[in-house]
């Protein structure tokens, strides 16, 4: 009944056996005929554990047709309440990556069997998946949600007064994942960098799971979601002059799962004359404001720290950084990068700020025969 154990795949069902198609389907028939919601969401998310790699074209037309099923029990529910019902999927990676697992969303869209759907990463919120151009792929019949997840990416944050280690990560010393229900302006950046694409709305996934002691366990810290900041978090208009943090996935963390979260662009190392493009989508500002532009490029704390240059645009590329030892915004009480780590700060007027994909380029800032570790990008508005 289970897939086999193999890398990049774990040994969970194996939708090609009939008896487990049937099983999922059973749990489908009680939720929508003995429950009063008003849809449901197929997550094919986290690791998702469909069929075996490579999956033939009959196996992906079964699929389809088991989809189609479920399609039918929603419809029959919808007859019989006179109220629409709605079915959706969450899922992680591209389209092409689920076809190889048997799940052909493409075709799922063009049968009509989704009212929406919803990419994402595996834990860490997605920043630069083009949800503009997935907009235009599942035409105006689909919606299109953006999904925020706990954690912004795996990037660590420090409490440089706090004596206790972190005993759920085992780490000795006071250092955490950041976690977006603790950061407003965590929520509000990947929001507009949602929303700015062309989403039809949010989905926010997880976010009580920051209550948890089990991912802050300082009891001296405060460590509990606001959930005031979810008010307004869907209006672009009203996230504007506002507050943001933006950043990028990382490709190593402790929830990463490949082939399936975005490819990422750090960590990494940076050698004389390289470079690497980042393309992330922002919403522009009102130049009247008090706001700041900042691009924080986070390196390795060594001797030449601050060996970094900044393309923003197409501009010229900056190389006067500022070091700085704390995130451009606190996550809760926690101020500070880890004590290996150090951040770069470029300023930047907020009129520069492009509405939609914006290009950032971070190279090495000298031809000295130095080899730069970059750790991470981040934004603040």
């Amino acid at each position: 009944m289970r897939l086999a154990d193999r890398p990049y795949n774990l040994p969970g069902f194996n939708f090609e056996k009939a008896e487990v198609r049937e099983y999922v389907s059973r749990v489908v028939r009680d939720l929508v005929e003995n429950y009063d919601y008003d849809g449901f969401q197929m997550e094919w998310n986290r690791t998702p554990l469909c069929c075996e790699p490579d999956a033939s074209q009959e196996t992906a037309d079964m699929m389809t047709d088991w989809h189609a099923e479920v399609r039918a029990v929603t419809k029959a529910k919808a007859k019989a309440t006179g109220k629409e019902y709605t079915v959706g999927m969450k899922y992680v990676g591209s389209w092409d990556q689920l076809r190889s697992i048997g799940l052909d969303v493409r075709t799922m869209v063009d049968r009509g069997l989704l009212d929406f759907v919803a990419p994402s990463n595996f834990w860490q919120s997605s920043w630069d998946i083009a949800c503009d151009e997935l907009r235009e792929a599942v035409g105006p019949d689909v919606a299109v949600y953006g999904s925020i997840e706990f954690s912004p990416n795996y990037l660590h944050g420090y409490f440089p007064g706090q004596k206790q280690g972190n005993t759920s990560l085992g780490k000795e010393l006071p250092v955490c994942y950041r976690l977006t229900p603790l950061c407003p302006p965590l929520l509000r950046g990947n929001a507009a960098a949602k929303l700015v694409l062309g989403v039809d709305g949010l989905e926010i996934y997880n976010y009580p799971c920051a209550d948890s002691p089990s991912h802050w366990p300082w009891t001296d810290e405060p460590g509990c979601a606001d959930y005031a900041a979810l008010r307004g978090s869907d209006d672009l208009a009203g996230l504007r002059g506002q507050e943001k943090a933006y950043t990028l996935s990382t490709q190593t963390g402790y929830y990463i799962v490949p082939p399936w979260d975005t490819v990422a662009h750090f960590p990494g190392v940076l050698g004389p004359g390289e470079a690497r493009l980042c393309r992330l989508p922002m919403c522009a500002e009102p130049e009247d404001g008090d706001l700041e532009f900042v691009i924080q490029v986070v390196v390795g704390k060594t001797e030449d720290a601050g060996v970094v240059a900044i393309m923003l645009n197409g501009s010229w590329p900056r190389v006067d950084g500022v070091l700085d030892d704390r995130l451009l915004f606190a996550v809760s009480t926690m101020t500070h990068h880890t004590p290996d780590h150090v951040g770069v700060n470029f300023v930047f007027p907020v009129s520069v700020i492009r509405e939609g994909w914006n290009e950032i380029v971070v190279m090495h800032g000298t031809a000295k025969d130095h080899w730069a570790e970059q750790v991470g990008a981040e934004v603040s508005v």
